[in-house]
């Protein structure tokens, strides 16, 4: 069993409570690609319901990066 401190209390993220609520990750990124994929290999499996990758003008290969991990990329086109 996981819980995740936030400013709105405890959030459980246990598949036998709080069902109907999710957790979703997001990621900023700006110029930093090579550090996205070891970030998102150690986030613990099932802590996350979803994962998102926002990117603010980056000029690094952020979208294949995101392509290769199978995670939402939304990129912005500069900061």
């Amino acid at each position: 069993m996981v819980f995740l401190k936030t400013s709105m209390g405890e959030v459980n993220n246990s598949k036998n409570k709080n069902q109907n609520k999710k957790i979703v990750g997001i990621i900023m990124t700006y110029n930093c690609a090579p550090l996205v994929a070891n970030t998102v290999r150690r986030i613990p499996k099932n802590f996350l319901d979803k994962l998102i990758i926002v990117d603010d003008g980056s000029k690094d290969n952020i979208t294949s990066v995101a392509r290769d991990l199978k995670i939402p990329l939304f990129k912005h086109k500069h900061s």
